[in-house]
């Protein structure tokens, strides 16, 4: 009888994609696309964020990327700072 081998197990590739805020590539559960079409990793988003509300600038709260002007749906918001920061607003 001869010996029987295993197969090694192989990890499945991680998606990951590169934020450009803080240029740490992430998996893509942690990383989030606004409507607009920019995105970044969700850490970075909630920061920026809550860095608005906390400086009295939630009226200017517009993508992260400073050439676009879009503003986050609410929806948005609270999938980024959760709920309990929305209703703070």
């Amino acid at each position: 009888m001869g010996r029987k081998y295993r197969k090694p197990l192989i990890p499945e590739p991680i998606e990951v994609k590169l934020c450009e805020i803080c240029y740490e590539e992430v998996e893509l559960n942690r990383f989030y696309t606004l409507a607009c079409g920019h995105g970044a990793m969700l850490e970075c988003l909630k920061d920026y964020f809550l860095n608005l509300i906390g400086e009295n600038k939630a009226s200017k709260m517009t993508c992260i990327y400073p050439d676009c002007s879009i503003v986050p749906n609410d929806g948005e918001l609270i999938n980024i700072i959760g709920i309990d920061q929305y209703y703070r607003l």
